[in-house]
């Protein structure tokens, strides 16, 4: 099975932004876990961007039959955001 360069190259320029800014994220978001409006915004605007993103690219699949893949892992994405979060405010972290 051959990977041609050009493919490769483009789930690397796909990947490693997207890589960097779940990372810078994570950063804020562990960083704004004190019970404060602000970090509390921060952790609802996330997730917000996440839904967002999420319906786009459904809407997408639906329309245009293309990002099943990209769709699927972004709703799996917010269902553990929102168990991570649900976790958090069982615990009395947030």
């Amino acid at each position: 099975m051959e990977v041609a360069a050009d493919h490769l190259y483009g789930w690397l320029a796909y990947s490693i932004p997207a890589g960097l800014l779940c990372a810078l994220w994570g950063a804020v978001l562990w960083s704004e876990r004190k019970d404060i409006t602000w970090g509390k915004m921060r952790r609802i605007a996330l997730a917000l961007f996440l839904l967002a993103e999420t319906l786009y690219l459904w809407y997408c699949v639906f329309t245009t039959q293309t990002k099943l893949f990209s769709a699927g892992t972004d709703l799996t994405c917010l269902i553990a955001y929102g168990f991570i979060l649900r976790q958090m405010d069982i615990r009395g972290e947030t």
